[in-house]
């Protein structure tokens, strides 16, 4: 399985008046942006997924639909709880196990520390590698049999300004 983990684009300040829920919090300008750049630069690399899982967090849904509008897979989206900030990587790999092992080109998009730590838990068994996923920042993990600890390799793992680079290329 290829595994994607994608942060959310840019979003309001959580200070900003009408979005004090955290979840309630939308993309800005820039971030939605941001995210159609993301989708072009996963077109231009020639990437697909049969899976799209995002967060029920507003910022995360909306990244999520729009790099799949641009890929041209809205109907993939699938959102999933365990995405949430206040989500647990074990929770989500039993889901991903239970619902999803049939793909084996996964998109996820969520928020950090969550998805940093869920690539951690996949590479090294703990939650200690010190990664810092940008907004609109991807991870590629190749894992043959996903489980929570250490399964997967890092492919890769592209800032947004290089995803915004590809995108315009």
């Amino acid at each position: 399985m290829e595994l994607y983990l994608l942060r959310h684009a840019q979003a309001v300040d959580p200070a900003t008046k009408g979005f004090e829920i955290d979840g309630d919090r939308v993309l800005t300008p820039q971030g939605k942006t941001r995210a159609r750049e993301v989708g072009r630069a996963l077109k231009r690399l020639g990437l697909s997924f049969n899976g799209i899982v995002s967060s029920p967090y507003r910022r995360a849904r909306q990244t999520a639909r729009i790099v799949a509008k641009v890929l041209d897979a809205e109907d993939l989206l699938i959102v999933s709880n365990h995405l949430a900030p206040t989500g647990h990587a074990a929770d989500l790999i039993a889901e991903l196990n239970r619902h999803y092992t049939h793909l084996d080109r996964v998109l996820v998009v969520g928020h950090e520390p969550s998805l940093s730590q869920l690539a951690s838990t996949l590479l090294t068994g703990n939650i200690r590698l010190p990664l810092d996923l940008k907004k609109a920042g991807l991870i590629r993990l190749e894992i043959d049999t996903l489980s929570h600890g250490q399964c997967a390799a890092l492919e890769w793992l592209i800032p947004p300004r290089l995803l915004s680079v590809l995108a315009r290329r």
